[in-house]
């Protein structure tokens, strides 16, 4: 009897001391990178890279395989397009040609060969290309409304 109530007694004070409001938890949420373009970036391949580096425009993009890359804010995002979405993923997963310069030393090549690219354009020995503009997305299921008149065709769509 006497060690239930030295419990009770216990569990009481112990409830009265701590205050449950200073009890925080902290965690992040990453959310996809806002990255704008008015229009398809062209992509240059510097002979030493092999693979595709995006100019004219303010992200350090590339193109390896089929996958596009982006490295914002100290991070790496993976895209099936060059407007995304975009999905974070761990330097370690990046394509090996990726993960074999540092970034300065990619950059430095994307800018040397953007200047022979921009001088002569026809003369630039190395491949570049524009890729197309993508399809657009479909909204998922139950979100869009169709409206029909009194005769059943359609009038336009609700969102």
């Amino acid at each position: 009897m006497k060690k239930t109530l030295l419990l009770v007694i216990m569990l009481v004070c112990f409830g009265l001391f701590t205050n449950p409001a200073s009890v925080r938890a902290f965690f992040t949420v990453d959310a996809p990178p806002l990255v704008y373009l008015e229009t398809a970036p062209e992509f240059i391949y510097p002979v030493e890279l092999g693979f595709g580096v995006a100019i004219g425009i303010p992200y350090d993009m590339y193109f390896i395989s089929g996958a596009y890359y982006l490295y914002k804010d100290k991070a790496w995002y993976i895209g099936s397009s060059y407007e995304g979405p975009w999905t974070l993923t761990g330097y370690r997963t990046l394509p090996p040609p990726l993960r074999k310069y540092k970034l300065a030393n990619i950059r430095a090549f994307r800018d040397r060969d953007y200047l022979h690219f921009h001088e002569k354009r026809e003369g630039y020995k190395g491949k570049s290309f524009r890729p197309e503009k993508p399809a657009p997305r479909e909204e998922p299921r139950g979100m869009k409304e169709e409206r029909r008149d009194e005769r059943g065709e359609e009038r336009g769509r609700m969102h």
